[in-house]
């Protein structure tokens, strides 16, 4: 968003324009609350495009453009790391399959997830959701599919008959290794330790959500531990790929000691993620490993995560939750 360039409107000036309302009169569509500012490009997509650009986005957008600069900081998708809200309907009765990949593209483009999750990232995720939304029409036969945007996750649903479930075991089965199977290896692969792609079937519908664990873990998932528990009790060990701890309260100094040793204990057989919404936490993390010069440890680190491997253990696992769910 630019201070340069044309406005867009939030809701159409006219019938034919994207996000019409007839309930708006014309001063009400022409006033400035009813504008964004945008370059002259950007002013034109958002102009022409309502499945993409809701009303709920593009006042995300205005909001975290006009906000103070105290208040900007929490809306910045740079500095909070997150996503901005927005629900879509994608209609698969009559979008060819590279129509679905430019929906998907813009969707991840106007959430801001190049910002909140990384460039690295942003584009990887938008060809899987796409591969997603694809299989709702393909193997699930659904007339459309809702992407709906959280702060931290990114959700695909669609009806799906519950005589034929495909989810994230048959997606990684099918193709030969080819297509969806392919993109969702590659994606995994490549940012398993940091977002977790998760699959559920519930009343005649398939949810698909990408989650990113650094600032949304899944407290309640197995294999992975809060510091709420103060005994920070292990979680049962069989058929964990690794463990996360989720600092959810502040780690005093009193408490390190605690954690750090735990730390300690569970890496030495497990790889272990640590998330905290507190940069400082995770950086306390990286300098017990570095000034100790615990050379047993390898770790790769980001902005409210670490994770760390013991040399001994083997190759990056697959993400904690099991693929079938």
């Amino acid at each position: 968003m630019s201070d340069k360039g044309e406005a867009a409107h939030i809701y159409g000036r006219t019938s034919r324009a994207a996000r019409w309302n007839s309930n708006m009169s014309p001063k009400e569509l022409s006033d400035i609350d009813n504008g964004i500012w945008l370059c002259r490009s950007d002013a034109k997509l958002v102009d022409d495009d309502d499945i993409v650009y809701t009303v709920e986005l593009l006042r995300g957008w205005r909001e975290a453009h006009l906000a103070d600069n105290v208040r900007k900081q929490d809306l910045d998708p740079r500095i909070s790391r997150r996503l901005f809200p927005t629900t879509t309907t994608v209609n698969l009765l009559d979008i060819p399959e590279e129509g679905i990949a430019s929906v998907a593209s813009r969707f991840i483009q106007g959430v801001a997830a190049a910002e909140a999750w990384g460039d690295d990232v942003a584009a990887p995720t938008a060809s899987l959701i796409a591969e997603l939304v694809k299989n709702a029409g393909d193997h699930a036969g659904a007339p459309d599919a809702t992407l709906t945007a959280t702060r931290h996750a990114i959700v695909v649903t669609y009806t799906e008959p519950a005589a034929a479930p495909f989810g994230r075991d048959d997606l990684e089965q099918s193709d030969h290794g080819r297509g969806g199977q392919g993109r969702l290896a590659l994606w995994t692969k490549r940012f398993g330790t940091r977002f977790r792609l998760s699959s559920r079937h519930a009343e005649g519908r398939r949810t698909w959500t990408v989650r990113n664990l650094s600032v949304a873990p899944d407290v309640f998932a197995a294999c992975t531990i809060s510091t709420n528990d103060r005994q920070l009790s292990a979680p049962r060990l069989q058929g964990c790929a690794e463990i996360h701890l989720v600092v959810e309260r502040v780690m005093s100094m009193s408490d390190a000691p605690g954690v750090l040793a735990a730390v300690d204990q569970w890496a030495s057989r497990l790889p272990v993620l640590v998330t905290s919404e507190r940069e400082y936490d995770i950086q306390e993390i990286e300098d017990w490993i570095t000034h100790r010069r615990l050379t047993q440890y390898e770790y790769e680190r980001w902005p409210h995560a670490i994770y760390l491997r013991h040399a001994n253990v083997g190759e990056l696992p697959q993400p904690l939750e099991p693929a079938g769910q």
